[in-house]
């Protein structure tokens, strides 16, 4: 942050209430697939899950899910039926 220029104040502090209002988002989707669901997510897995969902990127929500659930431990992969059933 120390290397954000920015002409005012007044913009620096809206460029830093945006990042804080999407890492909060961001934190905020963590915590409800992991107590929903159980599923450990990164920053980068609800990102790919975002742009997936917009169509941004070639790759299937089946893809992307089948790719999230293979990082969990072997007993949370039972939750891929609740997980097609919800989407």
């Amino acid at each position: 942050m120390n290397q954000y220029q920015t002409r005012s104040e007044e913009s620096w502090l809206k460029h830093m209430a945006m990042i804080m209002l999407a890492q909060l988002f961001l934190n905020q989707e963590k915590i409800v697939h992991y107590e929903k669901e159980k599923l450990w997510l990164t920053t980068q897995d609800v990102l790919q899950t975002i742009k997936s969902s917009l169509h941004f990127v070639k790759r299937t929500i089946e893809d992307l899910l089948d790719y999230i659930l293979s990082k969990q431990p072997p007993d949370k992969r039972l939750v891929r039926n609740s997980l097609y059933l919800r989407m």
